[in-house]
């Protein structure tokens, strides 16, 4: 079955009733999922977007103009969002170099931070800072990427970043570990006059 027979549509369909006949397809698939296992949900949902992906890659080189592109990225944004990085990537990698923007460089970068590669987002996110200085949204990413990459952030036990300055701050938990720290000092002591 063809990926445009999955989504009911027919070859010569515009980007835009693509998306309307897979975001229908969702909404089908949706109000079905009550009655079908998790399993057969997610593999009728892989399904299709796996037909969208394909017709959306397929046409990435058919258009070229600002609302399809922007679209494009749209959707490039919501697959990141879903934890779906290796599609936006292909997407990413699907487009041309000549059509590589400043926010083709922040996703490419999103992409790459989110699997872990901080220096190759680093890049990405500097060359879409460069190519626009006033967006804060990259600008943004791009410095945490760079404090990240410094050694200017640590992760606490709930694997949250903080910058150093805020690693001292009077939480509960660090006042309660100084609390217990102090009092096994106080039990190491050999004097009982200062620890009663």
């Amino acid at each position: 079955m063809s990926p445009y027979e999955i989504l009911g549509i027919n070859e010569g369909a515009g980007i835009n009733s693509i998306d309307e006949a897979y975001k229908q397809k969702l909404i089908e698939l949706d109000s079905v999922s009550s009655s079908i296992s998790e399993s057969e949900y997610n593999a009728r949902r892989s399904i299709l977007e796996n037909a969208y992906d394909e017709i959306v890659l397929s046409h990435s080189g058919s258009y070229s103009s600002p609302d399809v592109e922007k679209k494009q990225f749209g959707d490039i944004r919501a697959k990141i969002k879903a934890g779906r990085n290796e599609d936006a990537e292909i997407l990413l990698d699907g487009l041309s170099a000549d059509r590589r923007d400043a926010q083709w460089y922040y996703l490419k970068g999103l992409v790459q931070y989110n699997k872990g590669w901080l220096e190759e987002a680093y890049l990405n996110f500097e060359k879409a800072v460069n190519m626009a200085p006033d967006n804060e949204e990259y600008k943004k990413k791009f410095d945490e990427v760079n404090d990240k990459r410094s050694g200017r952030f640590k992760a606490n036990r709930f694997n949250r970043s903080y910058p150093d300055s805020e690693a001292n701050d009077c939480t509960p938990c660090n006042m309660c570990t100084g609390m217990l720290c102090a009092n096994a000092a106080c039990d190491l002591c050999p004097c009982t006059c200062c620890c009663l």
